[in-house]
């Protein structure tokens, strides 16, 4: 995916139950963006999402719904 000049600029964050080293450091030389060892909670997984796409999802719908009223 990541030889695709289409598909480079996508951050790609794998989630996994795998914390040995050599996964992350593969993971890594991969260009992934975020290795996540789960469990995590669905709030670490949103900021990580909102750091990957450069989006605060919580400023972007305040903002929304104060243009809407």
């Amino acid at each position: 995916m990541r030889e695709d000049d289409e598909h480079k600029s996508i951050p790609v964050i794998i989630v996994s139950i795998r914390a040995d080293p050599a996964f992350r450091l593969r993971a890594q030389e991969l260009g992934v963006f975020r290795y996540l060892l789960k469990p995590f909670s669905p709030t670490v997984l949103r900021q990580e999402i909102e750091l990957a796409l450069g989006v605060n999802w919580e400023k972007y719908w305040s903002g929304t719904l104060a243009r809407k009223s």
